[in-house]
């Protein structure tokens, strides 16, 4: 192989690395990372979760008081199985997921069926333990 061979495989690596740069820093703009924090303002999860930026709406489960991180799942239109629940809490069980943290809003216990057209946040409702 000669010199010339050489740089040009170089050159079109080069170009191939941009590309690959420049499509990822598009891909993955600001809008499309996700930081939480818990009500003190701490951050909740140390690194940074990238969302697909072609799920059309989440539903996002809020431990409430409880152990853990939100947790969101990424759907389209349609109708879903509302998760069980993994936040522990405690002095609490758990009794049934809220559209408010206050327990005010529509209930859902997990396996009941749940329609997405929007975002959906789901709070963890606690009973406390005798």
């Amino acid at each position: 192989m000669n010199n010339k061979g050489l740089s040009k495989a170089s050159a079109m690596a080069a170009v191939l690395i941009i590309i690959v740069v420049v499509i990822g820093v598009a891909f993955y703009s600001s809008e499309n990372i996700k930081v939480w924090y818990d009500e003190d303002g701490e951050r909740e999860n140390p690194t940074p979760d990238i969302v697909n930026p072609s799920t059309e709406y989440y539903i996002y489960y809020y431990p409430n008081g409880g152990s853990g991180s939100v947790i969101y799942k990424g759907c389209e239109s349609g109708t879903y199985s509302v998760e069980n629940c993994t936040f522990t809490h405690k002095n609490a069980m758990f009794k049934e997921w809220n559209t408010k943290a206050d327990g005010s809003g529509k209930s859902y216990k997990p396996g009941s069926y749940i329609k997405v057209d929007s975002h959906i946040q789901l709070f963890a409702i606690w009973v406390w333990a005798a």
